[in-house]
């Protein structure tokens, strides 16, 4: 139906500013030992995700379902390499980022990642391997630079543990 294809045209365009903008508000919300936490993690976390996907496109190529099916896709796209899904890779991050600091937030961004890759599905400019693909390479990056930094003593007395916010 229309209304339903323009409800997924919107998650698929636009829900992606959610998860930068829960973050920004999370980290101006958050006390000043768990806003240099979250800042550190950020910065290790988001290139290394952005690091692996782009290693991950570089060994596996799937071509977008509207070049592959010969269809139209609700919202105009290149014929590119669709994996990993950059919507839902920059999603996951950010919601991996801010589950490790307040757990109810990062079910909320969860939902909203969640959204956008049945949205980019549904509009058809990604498979769901291309999705896939892009959840476990944020989760990945997360907990590779979460162990390392749980090791970290400096880290860990400085600011407290994690999840101190978890019951906000």
């Amino acid at each position: 139906t229309i209304l339903m294809d323009n409800f997924f045209i919107f998650c698929a365009q636009y829900f992606i500013v959610l998860p930068p903008l829960t973050v920004l508000w999370l980290f101006y919300k958050a006390p000043k030992g768990i806003r240099s936490r979250m800042f550190f993690s950020g910065i290790l976390i988001l290139p290394l995700t952005f690091l692996l996907g782009v290693l991950a496109r570089k060994f596996y190529f799937d071509p977008r379902p509207f070049a592959v099916e010969y269809f139209t896709p609700l919202i105009p796209h290149t014929a590119d390499n669709g994996f990993p899904s950059d919507h839902t890779l920059l999603a996951s991050a950010l919601a991996a980022l801010v589950s490790l600091f307040h757990f109810r937030m990062g079910l909320m961004l969860w939902l909203v990642v969640i959204l956008i890759a049945i949205s980019r599905i549904y509009v058809g400019v990604h498979h769901l391997i291309d999705i896939m693909g892009s959840i476990i390479i944020a989760l990945i990056a997360t907990s590779l630079v979460y162990s390392v930094l749980r090791k970290i003593k400096s880290y860990n007395n400085e600011h407290g543990t994690t999840n101190t916010t978890s019951n906000q």
